[in-house]
């Protein structure tokens, strides 16, 4: 299997047993379900490993009592266009929504996501990504912690 092995060794994304035991087998969208969704005003959107980073600098942020939302899309495609909506729904004072990924702009699922997902949702979607590259990897690791920190700051903005 290709996948970043970095996964195995975060705490924040271990399963518990019950994950694999009780409800149905496949949700399209890991919603989060640490915040009041009264208090919601952003809506951060994400797939993959980013998300484990979002979480923890968002309670760094945001502490106990977050205004943002982070939902996990675990099915690109075909578009879980109706659970998106039903996500966005859940959160009456939501006020905006962001698409964060890690990375360049012109990769990952934003472009397609640009085209084909996020006109048909009630708010306007703001990307938040490295800029456009023709390589998926900056190639310096002082650079990739510089990127990764302004993707952060720019997603809790």
């Amino acid at each position: 299997m290709f996948t970043p092995k970095a996964l195995l060794k975060r705490k924040e994304a271990a399963s518990r047993p019950e994950d694999f035991t009780e409800g149905t087998s496949f949700h399209p969208l890991a919603t989060d379900k640490v915040v009041d969704p009264e208090a919601v005003t952003t809506l951060v959107l994400c797939s993959g490993r980013i998300t484990w980073d979002l979480m923890v600098d968002r309670g760094k942020r945001q502490g106990d009592a977050p205004t943002t939302a982070i939902t996990r899309v675990e099915q690109l495609y075909p578009h879980p266009l109706d659970e998106l909506k039903a996500e966005i729904d859940r959160y009456p004072n939501l006020a905006s929504i962001r698409w964060v990924q890690d990375e360049p702009a012109n990769m990952g699922p934003a472009p397609h996501y640009r085209r084909n997902v996020f006109p048909e949702l009630a708010l306007p979607v703001e990307v938040i990504s490295r800029r456009a590259s023709s390589s998926p990897s900056v190639g310096q690791h002082s650079r990739h912690v510089e990127e990764q920190k302004s993707l952060m700051e720019q997603a809790f903005a």
